[in-house]
């Protein structure tokens, strides 16, 4: 299955137990290591509760520059954007935390830490939705049916769109997203490009899609 990373988000949700450094003195080194375009400027934009911005930076790793398209900084965590795989995203993650530590001394709670993920791809589908759902052809033959009575001129109806969700009435304060997978919009049919959407790392993203399509 061929599939291309849109985003790969990483969040990690941390406390420092050490003094908090003073942002603005941090804005300098943080350029000159990562090469963000785009910085805080504003004293609204210095907002720990909101998320203190950069944007558009470049982290070496593993022999590559990886493009980080956002990184936030909160009172309790971390979040990291990249067009990349998300343990791309959790290797900046380690990495501004080590610089951190080894720079201003910070010292991470020993609490046990919390990793959420974002993954979106694009990928290709051997077989449409419908397959997957054993009602769809029939509730589309009915469509039909009804449609060509009216003396409308139409195209079989499929299914375009599937969610996984959970009750978010119990976890009112969750932010995990939507496991999504529907049909990319503009494209013909034919094409069998669809988008995906999991709060899952990549690499276990595009493994429940490979068993789902295998």
């Amino acid at each position: 299955m061929k599939t291309n990373i849109l985003l790969g988000r990483a969040v990690r949700m941390i406390s420092f137990v050490s003094r908090p450094i003073y942002m603005l003195d941090a804005i300098k080194p943080l350029v000159d290591r990562y090469n963000f375009l785009k910085v805080p400027q504003t004293l609204e934009e210095f907002d720990e509760t909101k998320g203190i911005t950069f944007r558009h930076g470049k982290f070496h790793s593993n022999g590559r520059d990886i493009v980080i398209d956002v990184f936030q900084v909160f009172n309790n965590g971390l979040l990291v954007d990249t067009r990349e795989d998300t343990e791309d995203a959790e290797r900046f993650i380690d990495d501004v935390v080590e610089w951190g530590s080894k720079t201003y001394g910070l010292v991470v709670s020993e609490a046990p830490v919390e990793h959420v993920y974002l993954s979106n791809l694009e990928l290709f589908l051997t077989n449409s939705l419908s397959t997957y759902i054993p009602i769809a052809p029939k509730l589309s033959g009915e469509i039909s049916h009804y449609l060509t009575e009216y003396g409308i001129k139409h195209e079989p109806f499929e299914t375009v769109n599937f969610v996984l969700n959970f009750d978010r009435v119990r976890l009112p304060n969750s932010v995990l997203t939507n496991f999504t997978l529907q049909r990319r919009e503009g494209v013909p049919f034919s094409s069998g490009l669809y988008f995906s959407s999991a709060p899952l790392k990549t690499k276990d993203h595009i493994a429940i899609l490979q068993k789902m399509d295998g």
